[in-house]
């Protein structure tokens, strides 16, 4: 009864004979004489052939009905085995950043417990990584975006705090010392104690500084922290990448703003001195997303481990 599904489908798709048998790359004659089989076979008209475009009869509304069920069926009987084949693998995107400094450890650890996983790590822009969760070329996007495209779902990871990294030769570092925040309070997380003042930008009005590029959400974040403060920032470079822009500073280029997970995971150095910012946008959360209809257990598995540890 439907053995010839697809060739029927496809006419009521084109609601043409013509235009369906040149899709089929079959000849008219062959399709009607296929449909009227079918027809023969079950007894009843699918199509009204006196209408112009094609339609179907109440009958064939029904037939049509059941083959979508069927091809409905056959997609997730697919994507069932599919997602069997490739339970173990996980494809997880994100900025350089994360991806150097750490999600190998996570996935290092991840591993001992669950050593038959296969964990792919590749760098994405924002832009990028959504397409490609919306697409599933990735399972696991980690990213600091507001904004979550209404297929995905997000998950709060951890929340990350905005420093300003001023190089150490920079003579205004003089005149704030009570404001300068020791490498190893970051390293620690003790930076974060209310006892630790923050640091009006207005200060550095006119200092160099160096931003990342138009479309990174620091860039945004830097330019209203400052314009808040009441000047726009006098940039002398734009930077593609965070770590680009922390190291442009280590070297006396200009000010910058990174996150605290930089020095907490680069080695102290004394070629920048670095503040806490008085600002509620130097604060941003840490986020994980996933499409919607991804049940993969290895996914939920790594999101859980996530969640469990502290970064």
């Amino acid at each position: 009864m439907f053995k010839h599904k697809d060739y029927i489908y496809m006419v009521y798709k084109m609601k043409s004979f013509s235009k369906a048998a040149e899709t089929l790359y079959v000849s008219q004659p062959a399709l009607s004489a296929i449909i009227k089989k079918v027809e023969k076979e079950i007894g009843i008209q699918i199509f009204n052939r006196n209408t112009n475009p094609i339609t179907l009869t109440k009958e064939g509304e029904f037939y049509i009905k059941s083959i979508e069920e069927i091809m409905e069926i056959e997609k997730n009987t697919i994507k069932y085995f599919e997602n069997l084949k490739t339970e173990n693998n996980l494809n997880i995107a994100s900025s350089s950043f994360f991806c150097v400094y750490i999600l190998p450890f996570f996935i290092e650890k991840f591993s001992k417990t669950y050593p038959s996983t296969s964990i792919k790590l590749m760098e994405n822009t924002s832009e990028v990584l959504f397409k490609n969760l919306e697409t599933e070329k990735i399972d696991l996007g980690i990213d600091i975006a507001d904004n979550c495209p209404s297929n995905l779902l997000s998950i709060d990871w951890y929340d990350e705090e905005i420093l300003l990294a001023v190089p150490s030769n920079f003579k205004i570092n003089k005149k704030i010392k009570d404001f300068q925040i020791d490498f190893s309070l970051i390293k620690s997380g003790k930076f974060l104690d209310k006892i630790y003042p923050t640091i009006d930008l207005k200060l550095f009005s006119d200092e160099n500084f160096i931003l990342l590029g138009k479309g990174h959400d620091l860039n945004e974040k830097s330019i209203k922290m400052c314009e808040s403060s009441g000047f726009s920032p006098k940039v002398v470079m734009y930077a593609d990448q965070l770590l680009t822009s922390y190291y442009m500073s280590k070297l006396g280029k200009g000010i910058s703003f990174v996150r605290d997970g930089i020095p907490k995971y680069e080695e102290k150095t004394d070629k920048l001195i670095f503040y806490k910012i008085d600002s509620p946008l130097a604060k941003r959360k840490v986020k994980l997303f996933y499409k919607k209809e991804n049940s993969s257990s290895t996914l939920k598995n790594f999101i859980n481990f996530l969640l469990s540890e502290k970064c």
